[in-house]
């Protein structure tokens, strides 16, 4: 098996491989000018900023790339610059990394260490300079094996490392002796699953570690060790101050950070610390270390995104830091880290023109299932009633605008329930607008209107499929993968065995781009066409892991060269990939999207908050584990919901549970809010979300604690104003005062994390920058807890504390904070 991740793609290396990238390298090493026999730290002059262009070879910042040891990588710089496809690419010789070129043009292969380590590779692609960062680190696997007594078709494990997805990871199999296996890495921790053989739940029965599961059943537990050492040293933003560089550079900035030393008990080595600025190793950069404070001082301040990496003297690395030294530098890319995104479900958001409404008529189609109204006249009009605004929201996301299937359609698999298009997800033709939704110049409008009221407008791009009433399909069939497999069985929802070619329905073809690249650009005209005609600021990808890389850097640099360049913006592009982190990662560098939707840390807010069966110690090292996957710029999206998941507040009101068919008990038994404390663990969730180092995307309905089942139940019709419940009420309010105090604070933006508590019912954590320093605390206990917190010294003794949220109150003591909190509550303090 092999991955991708930031731009690169990751495999297993033998021995012997090791031993032919050794001989590549020894041989390049004969031929090349640049390669040196010296193992030092490289030292090429720092390359300059030439400005941007589509010839300008100017290098995106390449993000520290992490390689498990034992595995081997490569790195497609073409994602990162604009550099003829010719350039040759050489790099320096390191005795602590292997690398080479190839094998492909604008490649470079780099087998990881066996050792931990961070290590600089010094490279040049054709006239330009870089210094790559590849860390190594080894995260553990478990195998988990299950051997049915009777013969199966499908096993897959389920558990809280996946969000209890029944068909996330499959099992191999059935072996010689008919059992089924899946060797799976793992952060160290606790985790509880089981096994779905065939749709059945079952727990692991040779594993003797269970706890009851709430519904007379038990789930297996598993304790995956490996990280020994606790949590890395970090290096915290604590000030700023002028520098006189003395230097042709002119004068610069320095900046103090405060030295955490996590679980370690080494000092930090000042001699270790590698500053970057963009590409460019800083060795002009004057480094102190005095009494547990780090100072890097940069001549000219510096001129793109800086990182630190540092390490302890035993060897242990520090969790990398990264910022832009000033806000000029924080370009149009990065104020995207500023956003508060709110997916508009187009259909069941508000009907502001009942002209264009669908008049389908079947008796077999369930009013869930069919249109509701919804269109571009209702979403204007809430942004023109100041709704938006009010709410915080600063970009939309709307549904598929193309033009979808008309009637009703029965669902391949059972039990066959029958669905329009009202989502938008089956397009029949190209550039054009969906009818029931509005025209073109409707579509026009409201991008017009949100950008007066400055509002940013993403899309749902649909390039996955089509419906088979698209012209694509009946002119085209060649662009598609086939319906039937060889054995004559349908090739519907196998995602795991044909992940590029599986069709969702009978009625929607799968483009196979690999087999057709005539698809592949007639898609990514389509997209660009959109983009350009109506002045959308960016895409939401639908079905991400299941379209291949080539289309993905194909749209990315037409979009970059006829999009970005000649409208001076960057346009946000955000996946829908629901795997585990480091797969996720595989799309999202420079030459692709800029984010994906965080799915392993919903699936363990849910527990956390709705549900209650995670502690918040889980939650912080699932958080930990988010940003230590993503990296200190991360514009990944985090989540409370989704249109294709249960409703927060079904499973926090206890109608839903995680192992349920979510679909069906929508169906069959659609929820209602029994319980007004539910409100509670929703405003809590939001206060969680709202101060994480992420974009975060509200999910519509889910500001007013909107409940429901799985899809289609989840999507119910909006209400706003005098419809709403006081409860409902309540949270739209602190939603609107979170996203306020998010605005007015950027340390909530794109500052540090400190977690500062994380017990099972209680969580508090500092988010901080050069310039703030705000704790947020939880209690989700039903009674008031007290609770003493030790305030970093780098915080300052004699810092005020301000309430900004919630019903807290804290205390300063001579260690730090005391802190009283009302049951089921968050608050937001400033340390001032």
């Amino acid at each position: 098996m092999s991955a991708r991740r930031n731009g690169y793609k990751t495999n297993k290396y033998d021995m012997r491989y090791r031993r032919i990238l050794a001989a590549l390298l020894l041989a390049l090493t004969c031929v090349s000018p640049i390669l040196a026999a010296k193992p030092s730290v490289p030292k090429p002059p720092p390359p300059a900023r030439p400005a941007p262009g589509p010839e300008s070879g100017v290098f995106e910042p390449v993000p520290t790339i992490t390689l498990n040891s034992g595995t081997s990588a490569v790195i497609h710089l073409a994602d990162y610059a604009n550099v003829p496809v010719s350039s040759t690419v050489n790099v320096r010789a390191n005795r602590m990394m292997l690398a080479v070129p190839g094998p492909g043009p604008l490649d470079l292969t780099v087998a990881a260490s066996l050792k931990p380590g961070l290590t600089p590779l010094d490279c040049r692609v054709g006239t330009h300079t870089l210094t790559l960062l590849v860390k190594t680190v080894h995260r553990p696997s478990h195998t988990f094996r299950f051997k049915p007594k009777n013969p199966v078709k499908k096993v897959y494990v389920a558990g809280s490392f996946n969000g209890w997805n029944s068909t996330a990871d499959a099992l191999e199999g059935p072996s010689p002796d008919g059992s089924y296996a899946l060797t799976r890495q793992l952060d160290p921790g606790t985790y509880r699953y089981k096994f779905v053989a065939d749709g059945n739940w079952l727990a692991d029965d040779t594993n003797p570690d269970k706890e009851p599961d709430g519904h007379q059943g038990f789930n297996s537990t598993l304790h995956v060790s490996g990280n020994t050492a606790g949590l890395p040293p970090r290096l915290l933003q604590e000030s700023t101050k002028p520098y006189d560089a003395g230097s042709p550079e002119g004068n610069g900035s320095c900046f103090e950070f405060a030295v955490d030393p996590g679980a370690t008990t080494s000092p930090l080595d000042a001699k270790s610390v590698i500053v970057m600025d963009d590409n460019s190793f800083l060795r002009d950069a004057k480094v102190t270390l005095k009494d547990n404070k780090l100072s890097v001082c940069i001549p000219g301040g510096g001129k793109g995104l800086i990182r630190i990496n540092a390490r302890t003297t035993d060897g242990f690395w520090a969790r990398e830091t990264a910022f832009y030294p000033s806000e000029r530098l924080a370009t149009a890319r990065n104020q995207w880290r500023q956003e508060v995104v709110y997916f508009v479900f187009t259909d069941r958001f508000l009907n502001g023109d009942p002209a264009n409404d669908n008049k389908t008529t079947d008796p077999e189609l369930a009013p869930l299932a069919a249109y509701q109204g919804g269109d571009w006249a209702g979403i204007r009009k809430k942004i023109e009633d100041g709704y938006f605004e009010k709410l915080g929201v600063t970009t939309l996301w709307i549904s598929p605008v193309v033009r979808n299937a008309e009637g009703a359609w029965t669902d391949a698999v059972p039990p066959h329930h029958k669905f329009s298009s009202y989502h938008g997800y089956w397009p029949v033709a190209p550039r054009e607008t969906n009818q029931w939704f509005g025209s073109l110049d409707d579509l026009k409008d409201l991008v017009q209107t949100a950008h007066q009221h400055n509002i940013r407008i993403l899309v749902d791009c649909v390039a996955n499929h089509v419906h088979t009433d698209h012209p694509y399909y009946k002119q085209h069939p060649e662009w598609f993968g086939p319906v039937k497999l060889p054995d004559g069985t349908l090739n519907l929802r196998k995602f795991d065995d044909f992940p590029l070619t599986t069709w969702f329905d009978t009625f929607l073809p799968k483009f196979d781009y690999l087999k057709a690249p005539d698809a592949l650009k007639a898609q990514v005209e389509e997209a660009i066409w959109w983009i350009d005609t109506v002045k959308f600021d960016g895409f939401r990808h639908d079905a991400t892991k299941h379209i291949p890389h080539e289309f993905w850097r194909a749209l990315t640099t037409a979009l970059k060269t006829r999009i970005e360049q000649p409208r001076q913006i960057h346009a946000y592009q955000v996946g829908e990939s629901i795997i585990d982190r480091a797969k996720l990662m595989e799309y999202v560098n420079p030459g692709e999207l800029d984010g994906q939707f965080d799915f392993p840390l919903y699936w363990t807010i849910r527990s956390a908050f709705a549900t209650e069966t995670e502690g918040f110690d889980k939650l912080d090292q699932s958080l930990q584990a988010s940003i230590d996957s993503y990296g200190p710029w991360s514009m990944n999206s985090a989540i409370l919901g989704n249109h294709d998941f249960g409703r927060f507040m079904a499973f926090a009101d206890g109608s839903l549970k995680p192992e349920m068919d979510e679909k069906e008990f929508g169906w069959n038994t659609p929820p209602v809010v029994h319980n007004q404390a539910s409100y509670e663990k929703l405003k809590n969730a939001f206060t969680f979300l709202l101060t994480l180092p992420f974009v975060p995307t509200i999910y519509y309905g889910d500001e007013i604690g909107m409940t429901g089942g799985g899809d289609p139940d989840n999507r119910r019709v909006m209400r706003f104003g005098k419809d709403l419940t006081a409860g409902e009420q309540s949270v739209l309010d602190h939603v609107s005062r979170l996203t306020a105090i998010r605005k007015a604070h950027p340390a909530l933006q794109s500052g540090d994390y400190t977690p500062l508590l994380a017990e099972q019912d209680v969580f508090v954590y500092l988010r901080s920058d050069f310039r703030e320093r705000l704790l947020v605390a939880f209690n989700r206990e039903s009674k008031p807890r007290r609770v003493e917190v030790a305030i970093p010294a780098w915080v300052g003794a004699k810092a005020q504390v301000e309430k900004l949220s919630g019903g807290a109150n804290a205390n300063r003591t001579a260690k730090g904070l005391s802190l009283t909190m009302p049951p089921e509550s968050a608050s937001i303090f400033i340390l001032r």
